[in-house]
């Protein structure tokens, strides 16, 4: 990544909180501990995906309501490479169109079901949403992220990243069972907690395989 670019990078983060920045530096580098003990897996880019995945809660809307981090992290970056295409390299707009993807699949274990995720209150679990922010979001997450994810392959980047999503609490390194406890305590208990659960579960399951070792072993945590 060209030093331009890197730095537009970082003025976008200019509207995080210090507690985002920090948990965002956390997955950072919860990611690369993973990503060292998979073969041929690049921990370096599984850093910057860990980076960037919460980038969109920098935005003003998202700080109203945060269920729309997803949306604007994916269209920073989507703007980002459209100028590293003109004003850099193509190297560096490939680049951000795997880094563009990392806001839109962070939130979710399983890519092929949508409606878990955990912690979020998803207004498609709720067939009268009446609220005017929760349809607006529900159309969201309805069409938006379905659609930019369709026909998109996704890899181990970004399992790991939602791993260590879970796995971090501010700069703080947790269990996944004691986040996803925070979680439901700050946005409300999924109706699908025990789906959740298994989808994180598998996941879990098949990074240790490749690994070879226990995850919280991975990441420090005894």
């Amino acid at each position: 990544m060209t030093r331009q670019l890197l730095t537009q990078l970082i003025i976008c983060f200019g509207g995080f909180e210090e507690a985002w920045a920090k948990h965002c530096l956390n997955v950072a580098c919860l990611s690369r501990k993973i990503a060292k003990n998979i073969e041929n897996v690049n921990k370096e880019l599984a850093f910057l995906y860990g980076l960037v995945h919460d980038i969109g809660r920098s935005t003003p809307r998202s700080h109203k309501d945060p269920r729309y981090h997803c949306v604007d992290g994916y269209l920073i970056l989507d703007s980002l490479q459209k100028k590293a295409e003109i004003e850099f390299s193509k190297k560096d707009s490939l680049l951000f169109s795997k880094l563009k993807m990392s806001p839109l699949t962070h939130s979710f274990p399983d890519l092929n079901n949508l409606s878990l995720v955990p912690g979020y209150y998803n207004p498609l679990w709720d067939p009268e949403v009446k609220n005017k922010d929760d349809i607006k979001i529900s159309g969201i997450w309805d069409t938006f992220i379905p659609q930019n994810l369709r026909g998109y392959k996704s890899d181990l980047y970004d399992a790991i990243v939602c791993l260590s999503d879970l796995m971090s609490a501010s700069n703080k390194t947790v269990t996944i069972e004691e986040r996803l406890e925070m979680v439901s305590e700050k946005y409300g208990k999924s109706p699908k907690e025990d789906e959740i659960k298994n989808a994180i579960n598998i996941s879990v399951e098949n990074i240790e395989r490749l690994a070879e070792k226990n995850l919280y072993e991975m990441v420090g945590i005894k």
